[in-house]
């Protein structure tokens, strides 16, 4: 048997963020990449969906949290969870994401550490035959 690897959507208007995420997490887990709110709901939405969705919430519209949001609301989705990230660090930001639907909020520049801790509460490598 060999594992597979879980497959994360991250979601950021900003290249860098996109890129220095994706070189943070490319070796345990399958990166795909969406640049806006409706590419990220878009590939919510197809097969293979992701496992897990990380997504900053400042974004054109639709931001974050209305992509959290929306896709909490629809069955095909709502199981996926979200984890929001922003670099506001207002306290209010951390409540309106848990009020959105996101399943952990995390403040901009946080630690690789910091950020292995909040996926390994959602993502297990899953075994395949």
């Amino acid at each position: 048997m060999r594992t597979k690897k879980p497959r994360i959507l991250i979601v950021d208007d900003s290249m860098e963020q996109q890129d220095m995420l994706t070189e943070m997490l490319l070796d345990n887990y399958d990166i795909i990449s969406a640049f806006n709110g409706n590419q990220a709901l878009r590939m919510a939405r197809t097969d293979p969906q992701p496992d897990l969705i990380l997504m900053d919430i400042i974004m054109p519209s639709p931001d974050g949290f209305e992509v959290c949001s929306i896709l909490k609301a629809e069955e095909r989705t709502e199981g996926i969870p979200i984890v929001l990230t922003s670099g506001m660090g207002d306290g209010r930001i951390g409540k309106k994401a848990a009020q959105s639907g996101a399943s952990a909020y995390l403040n901009k520049p946080f630690s690789l550490l910091k950020l292995n801790a909040t996926l390994d509460k959602f993502l297990t490598p899953l075994t395949i035959a």
